[in-house]
């Protein structure tokens, strides 16, 4: 989702003691063609997150430790002022409101904020249930491999892509389930299946994504995983460019 100055992405995993792990990550935006360099820019994001009675269950901001919250926050691995951030922390599955103010780099003035609603999973079934898939993008082979090792290494947030970049997708499968992934164009229809490997590093599974042999254009990355009584999915959309 983007904002006046930065793109935010929020998902969810498995968390403790019958919670689920809630992450905001925020990326800068590049300032629009024509604004001058002095214009103040985007430092630092504060979060407030409430549950439905208006109970407090996580405040903190990143880059910055957590200043309260109903259960520890997992610490951020090191990323420049410049790149993505993160922000963590377990939740009850259900409605939560998220409050979050976007901070000036000098001077520490309010630039932005948003008020979002979210409904948080319950990933506790023990039959089948996705993540939401992490995407982290590589420009090189370097890239990809120093990615590969990385298992805190911090997603994207941005969905456009170019087709010189290769993407490696991490998401967690919980209970007895195999995932299997397709390429999906547009219109929602299928242009081939995606390989899934299981690892230990950054979650269960990855997809490793080479867009050199993708066409320009919109796409999805539909995720599924089958139980015995139902099925879970996720989407991973895409934009490639030239």
């Amino acid at each position: 989702q983007a904002g006046k100055y930065v793109r935010t992405w929020v998902g969810t995993a498995r968390g403790e003691a019958g919670k689920t792990r809630v992450t905001l990550i925020w990326g800068p935006l590049a300032p629009p063609a024509g604004v001058r360099r002095d214009q103040p820019q985007p430092g630092r994001v504060s979060l407030i997150a409430a549950g439905p009675k208006g109970d407090l269950v996580f405040r903190g901001r990143s880059p910055g430790a957590a200043l309260a919250s109903t259960a520890p926050p997992v610490t951020p691995s090191a990323a420049p002022a410049s790149g993505p951030q993160r922000l963590t922390f377990d939740a009850p599955p259900g409605e939560l409101e998220l409050r979050m103010s976007v901070e000036a780099a000098a001077g520490g003035g309010t630039l932005d904020s948003e008020i979002r609603t979210i409904v948080v999973p319950d990933l506790t079934s023990p039959d089948a249930a996705l993540s939401t898939p992490r995407v982290h993008r590589a420009r090189n082979a370097l890239d990809f491999r120093t990615l590969a090792a990385d298992a805190s290494a911090v997603p994207g947030v941005g969905r456009d892509f170019s087709r010189t970049e290769r993407l490696l997708i991490r998401f967690d499968v919980y209970g007895n389930a195999t995932p299997t992934a397709i390429l999906l164009n547009r219109q929602g229809q299928k242009m081939a299946d995606v390989p899934v490997t299981a690892t230990t590093v950054g979650g269960t599974h990855q997809i490793d994504l080479s867009l050199a042999s993708i066409a320009t254009g919109e796409y999805l990355v539909e995720i599924t995983v089958k139980g015995a009584t139902g099925e879970a999915k996720e989407l991973v959309p895409l934009r490639i460019g030239s």
